[in-house]
């Protein structure tokens, strides 16, 4: 497999943000050591079972954070608002639309007694096909306002040189909707014959489990937009950050995955909470191609 490309600029270790060139002089980062010193510590060495529990308990822990700590105060109120409506119309659209492709089919075999169950499955279909594209819809939807709320998480780490880079408004929104886009399809490829399988008597859980393992991944995938986006790199590097740090995304990809399961915290804190946690947990990642 062929080395990444590495990126340009090339990102500072510790914050990830692009170092500045001076000149003839050599490489320094203008935001997390503007006097010549760090105030944030690059990872060290890969640990993957702490940094997976790492990755997981820092959405928890986010949501605490943004019910008292000063800092998110009326950072979040819009963000709360639509994460609500937008789980609550995927939830009633996939009853609706399952509910119409399950009467419309014509189940023999094994899959007989899907017609009795009909009017109970399409309810119990739609959740779980929530639980599995809710994370990259939450993300597409609301995207526009994890500004404020990343702003905060990453000033509360680095202080108040944690500015994003400036790419333009249209630039950053269609390269938000782009990547975004192409992982719900990847979530929709998945989830088909999850549910399909997941209806076979005595396995189906296992293959619930693998997609929902599966799911976890893209979820790092779709979240680590927000740090990546404001540093200024691609989708390219965001695949890279995410090889590289994977039992750390891996560990937040799976607590909101299981984040989407709680009543109330689904409803209102799920997409704030995950943008405060990834812009946290960016900060103690290992940045492809950075220099110290």
């Amino acid at each position: 497999m062929p080395a990444a490309r590495a990126p340009h600029p090339v990102p500072c270790a510790a914050c990830g943000y692009p170092l500045a060139v001076e000149g003839a002089g050599p490489i320094r980062c203008t935001r997390c050591r503007p006097d010549g010193e760090a105030d944030i510590a690059p990872p060290g060495r890969p640990r993957p079972i702490p940094e997976f529990l790492g990755g997981f308990v820092s959405l928890p822990r986010a949501g605490v954070a943004l019910l008292t700590r000063p800092e998110f105060r009326g950072t979040f109120a819009i963000a709360v608002a639509v994460n609500c409506v937008l789980v609550v119309s995927l939830y009633l659209l996939l009853v609706l639309g399952l509910g119409h492709l399950i009467g419309r089919v014509e189940w023999a075999g094994w899959w007989a007694w899907v017609d009795e169950a009909g009017a109970i499955l399409k309810w119990l279909l739609a959740l779980l096909a929530t639980w599995f594209l809710a994370p990259a819809l939450i993300n597409l939807g609301l995207s526009p306002f994890f500004d404020p709320i990343a702003n905060a998480a990453e000033r509360r780490i680095g202080g108040e040189g944690m500015t994003p880079v400036e790419l333009g408004l249209l630039r950053n929104l269609a390269a938000a909707a782009n990547a975004s886009l192409r992982i719900l399809l990847l979530q929709l490829a998945l989830l088909i014959p999850v549910m399909l399988l997941g209806l076979l008597p005595g396995i189906g859980p296992l293959f619930v489990l693998l997609g929902a393992l599966l799911s976890s991944w893209l979820n790092a995938l779709t979240w680590f937009e927000i740090p990546v986006l404001r540093r200024g790199y691609g989708y390219r590097y965001r695949r890279e950050a995410v090889r590289r740090n994977l039992p750390r995304a891996l560990g937040l990809g799976l607590a909101i995955q299981l984040g989407v399961l709680v009543p109330l915290f689904n409803l209102f804190f799920l997409g704030p909470a995950a943008a405060v946690a990834v812009s946290g947990q960016f900060f103690r990642c290992r940045k492809p191609g950075a220099v110290d």
